[in-house]
């Protein structure tokens, strides 16, 4: 990598850092095959407590009951390309769960997050919806979240989609508004329900008084 005319030295630490990596991928491709990354779900309350929404939180337990961090795992399943398949573990959690609420008369809305890898395959729609419908869930009541970045990387057809998606009735939510672009005017082009905006955003806003007025408009 460093080109022509240039040496390195070969240093043990790395060797065992590459080991200890390619050790851990191993392991994440085991983890999806055999269902230890599981839906954890956050709830949303309103003003008197009542749980009236939720987010899936993707969580990798381990068979002897070990918690891995998602801040390990999860750059981890990008890097590898595995992302696509965490989320198409978390859509079908979901949607059971949503399924089961709804059937004991206790439907509330359930967020799923899209990585790019799982919005840019081919038949991403038609295979959202048939794992909806498997499961008996109304896409009503399924939030879809896209990150912004990923709406702006590929506009036409982030919006396309997510269109077709808002067409069969499930939610679109844009989330970690404020990290990019954070741009209004391609708001009013895109189906979206609901602007979840970043917690940065927020702070640094609140610590400038040019954007404490913002907010006060």
């Amino acid at each position: 990598q460093a080109g022509p005319g240039s040496f390195s030295r070969f240093d043990p630490g790395m060797q065992s850092a590459a080991e200890a990596h390619l050790a851990q991928a191993t392991r994440l491709r085991r983890a999806l095959a055999s269902g230890e990354i599981r839906a954890w779900f956050q709830p949303q309350c309103d003003d008197d407590g009542r749980i009236v929404a939720a987010e899936a939180l993707a969580r990798w337990v381990r068979g002897d009951g070990s918690i891995v961090s998602p801040g390990e795992f999860i750059p981890l399943a990008e890097e590898l390309g595995l992302i696509s398949r965490i989320g198409e573990q978390m859509l079908p959690q979901a949607a059971r769960l949503s399924a089961q609420l709804a059937g004991s008369g206790r439907p509330i809305i359930l967020a799923v997050n899209l990585s790019a890898q799982h919005m840019h395959e081919p038949d991403f729609v038609a295979r959202t919806l048939q794992i909806v419908r498997e499961a008996g869930a109304d896409p009503r009541l399924i939030t879809l979240e896209v990150t912004e970045s990923l709406v702006i990387d590929d506009y036409g057809t982030a919006a396309a989609r997510l269109d077709t998606l808002r067409d069969h009735g499930f939610r679109i939510a844009i989330d970690d508004f404020g990290t990019g672009y954070s741009s209004l005017s391609y708001l009013r082009h895109l189906p979206i329900d609901e602007l979840k905006i970043d917690g940065s955003f927020l702070r640094d806003a609140v610590a400038d008084r040019r954007g404490e007025l913002l907010f006060e408009s």
